[in-house]
């Protein structure tokens, strides 16, 4: 999912559908990317919330470490312009955790035009409400997700065929010296094989393991 930062709008959202409270959004467009808050206020200006913190060490905490809240307020950004998305994803009013796959989820998605930190306009993207699935419809999509992780898989063995991984042909360099032996096999066959798998381990390791000491 990534890190996001959260947006309050107090700002009035059109198209926002009726008999749905507004929440906190999220957004992956702003400029922090850290959990950090912003608020567009009612008249339009864009906030940061900037709290000042401290740790503390903690014997209780996992990390040994607590983090302590000294202060904190709302800083207005007079030298932001440009432009970002936010979003919220929706629960349909029925939903039952048992039974997920029956619901799709709503997603209110709109993107804010901001100048000298003002926001000048609030312009809806996407505007779609959860909804229940019939049992037609849940069929067709199992069926759907089926066939796409098929396909996927499809695509992947021959990605793993096509384009392996360094690490992937020295397995299966070692695999085909182990498999492929001669069919009359004595000691000095063994002998060539552990030689050509410790010869390939260290040319691996010469590349992809500078680190390693014997």
């Amino acid at each position: 999912m990534g890190m996001f930062d959260y947006i309050i709008c107090e700002m009035p959202l059109p198209d926002y559908p009726e008999g749905y409270e507004v929440r906190s959004f999220q957004s992956k467009e702003t400029p922090h990317q850290g959990m950090v808050t912003y608020k567009i206020t009612v008249d339009g200006h864009l906030l940061l919330e900037r709290v000042v913190s401290e740790w503390k060490e903690c014997s209780d905490s996992p990390t040994g470490f607590i983090e302590n809240e000294l202060s904190k307020e709302w800083v207005v950004l007079s030298d932001h312009t440009g432009s970002f998305e936010f979003y919220d994803y929706r629960r349909h009013p029925e939903y039952e955790y048992e039974y997920h796959h029956h619901y799709e989820a709503g997603l209110f998605r709109y993107k804010a035009i901001v100048e000298n930190g003002k926001v000048l306009k609030i312009i809806p993207i996407e505007i779609k409400l959860p909804r229940k699935l019939s049992n037609e419809e849940v069929v067709d999509l199992a069926e759907a997700r089926e066939k796409a992780w098929e396909e996927n898989k499809k695509r992947m063995v021959e990605l793993r065929k096509s384009h392996p991984s360094k690490t992937q042909k020295m397995v299966d360099t070692i695999d085909n010296l182990i498999h492929n032996k001669p069919a009359i096999f004595d000691r000095s066959d063994l002998i060539s094989i552990l030689n050509n798998i410790s010869s390939t381990i260290a040319e691996w390791r010469k590349d992809n393991d500078p680190w390693y000491e014997n």
